[in-house]
């Protein structure tokens, strides 16, 4: 990055002209001119320097992020028709509150100690000048996104054009951040299954810019892969840590860290995953380089206390992610009630149970929509009363083992274990009417014994007091 900018304009006396960092002077010149003199001491990045000229009206106002004792100026340049002020003016008069927000959220405001500000130029939309946005007209998410950038994109830039999502995909998922604190959270989730649905209108393509795409300007710039799939992997990390205090130190670490120079997305993959001790290198390779999306199928069934389901998923494009490897939400409905518990699914025709002391009549998976995905069907299983007769476990509660007994009508079956979270703490086949089962190593609590037989599951559960 270049360490500083100024940029002078001589422009006729009855125009104005906006810069980035601050105006320091202006200077008449013969011939009914004057030199506008602007100049920024932050870094910057070779393709953020502009100026505007237009005969513009100035209309100021101020944000007080906490964590200051000063305000930071905000400087507006305005078309000078009598009508478009009032036009605009409430959705101008949010920026203080962006800003305050994102302070919050991101980090200070990057550029403090100068100002930031928006030229209204006609132009398609906006482009993050450091400090002075340039922008067409005035909304909720068009200034909240172009705000966004002066942390990803401005303050911290992409290190190539391969990792634009370092700019873009955040500052599309800053609009979400805005209507989830400045609106209602209803609003949010509309505009994240907006993106959602749109992703979902073609099956391929990544987040990552293949190298021999880098001249592209339409791939780099592809709204529905860099912006829209950008936003939604951000959310779905964010659902992966389910813990946002956690998420918003991960960006405010990244923007410290790497503040006036560049990064890619491999350095953002680094840093999330060191700071939550959640590796995140599978994620990448399937969100971030890979392609598509997971579409799931849920075969279920309940026996007394206890649910049993097994989890398949479909790829868009599994000839290059066959996979997705995260976790799923699963919301278990009854008369009267509901709740929704979390499984980590790490391979296909994974088997679950989860102790719910309902009738279940429904699920529903990832009912708050953070994944990018589809729904085939969810389906009651097949009776297993035709392949086992009872499962009894003994005793119970059982401290270093247990005794598995089941009446047969098949030779072997497959059995696994897990604890109340969903892990999968012990597999082992059984073809016998009763095997001993040493569980020396298990902590104390609750957990589940399913056996699997031709995809049908019965369930059954024990605890561990020792």
């Amino acid at each position: 990055k270049a360490d500083s900018v100024q940029v002078f304009i001589t422009c006729p006396n009855t125009l104005k002209a906006g810069s980035n960092g601050l105006l320091t002077n202006i200077v008449p010149i013969a011939g009914n001119k004057l030199r506008y003199e602007w100049k920024s001491n932050y870094p910057i990045n070779y393709y953020l320097p502009s100026f505007s000229v237009s005969d513009y009206q100035e209309y100021n106002i101020y944000a007080h992020p906490a964590g200051i004792t000063d305000s930071i100026l905000i400087q507006n340049y305005l078309y000078s028709n009598s009508g478009y002020l009032p036009y605009f003016k409430a959705e101008i008069d949010n920026t203080p509150l962006f800003i305050e927000l994102l302070s919050e959220k991101y980090g200070m405001y990057p550029f403090k100690n100068e100002k930031y500000g928006h030229c209204v130029a006609p132009i398609g939309g906006g482009m993050e000048h450091q400090t002075m946005t340039t922008l067409s007209s005035f909304n909720f998410e068009l200034i909240i996104h172009e705000l966004g950038h002066q942390w990803f994109g401005d303050n911290v830039t992409c290190a190539n054009w391969q990792d634009i999502w370092l700019n873009e995909g955040f500052a599309t998922y800053t609009y979400y951040i805005g209507l989830q604190n400045l609106q209602t959270q209803a609003n949010a989730d509309q505009e994240m299954l907006n993106e959602h649905n749109d992703i979902k209108s073609a099956t391929n393509g990544s987040v990552y810019v293949p190298l021999s795409q880098i001249f592209d300007e339409n791939r780099i710039f592809d709204y529905r892969l860099t912006y829209e799939k950008g936003a939604a992997i951000i959310h779905s990390m964010r659902f992966i840590l389910n813990n946002d205090s956690l998420f918003y130190s991960v960006l405010q670490n990244f923007q410290q860290t790497y503040k006036d120079s560049v990064a890619t997305g491999d350095d953002f993959k680094n840093m999330i995953s060191s700071m939550s001790g959640i590796d995140f290198t599978d994620y990448f390779a399937q969100w971030y380089y890979g392609e598509g999306y997971p579409t799931y199928n849920i075969v279920w069934q309940q026996q007394s206390d206890t649910v049993s389901f097994t989890v398949n998923q479909q790829t868009s494009m599994p000839s290059i992610t066959p996979f997705f490897k995260l976790p799923v939400e699963i919301k278990f409905f009854w008369s009267g009630g509901d709740t929704t518990l979390r499984f980590a699914q790490a391979y296909n025709q994974q088997q679950f149970s989860a102790y719910i002391p309902h009738l279940i009549n429904n699920l529903q998976v990832d009912p708050n929509n953070w994944v990018v995905d589809g729904i085939a069907n969810i389906t009651t299983g097949i009776s297993v009363n035709s392949i086992l007769q009872s499962v009894i476990v003994k005793p119970n509660p059982a401290k270093d083992f247990i005794v598995l007994n089941v009446n047969f009508k098949t030779s072997e079956n497959d059995f696994i274990i897990y604890d109340i979270s969903g892990k999968n703490v012990k597999t082992f086949k059984m073809n016998a009417d009763v095997l001993k089962i040493d569980i020396s190593d298990l902590e104390n609590g609750m957990y589940f014994i399913n056996c699997i037989n031709n995809n049908n599951i019965l369930p059954a559960k024990f605890i561990v007091n020792k």
